[in-house]
């Protein structure tokens, strides 16, 4: 998951209970040219916990996954809007 030969996974986390968190990118591709960002929490036996996406539009890119002190899963990065302006992005989930 996400399955799609367009996918780079290329943040990883471990938090103290030992799950693990893989952020990355995922191009959706023709014809809608989409991408999104993703963010997946794994157990740590391995077992896929849950799956969180936004939707970025046509360009941009996730730059960083960081875990809270408080367990909150954080996902920076920028997207560009419909008028081509660069957006600051930043995502949170719960762990």
């Amino acid at each position: 998951m996400p399955a799609s030969k367009y996918a780079d996974g290329d943040y990883i986390a471990r938090d103290g209970a030992g799950n693990v968190y893989v952020g990355g990118l995922q191009d959706v591709g023709a014809p809608t040219a989409a991408e999104r960002y993703f963010t997946i929490k794994y157990s740590a036996a391995g077992a896929r916990k849950w799956v969180r996406i936004w939707s970025v539009g046509r360009w941009g890119r996730p730059t960083g996954l960081v875990l809270g002190s408080k367990g909150g899963v954080y996902v920076g990065g920028y997207g560009v809007s419909k008028a081509g302006v660069d957006q600051a992005v930043l995502l949170k989930y719960q762990r």
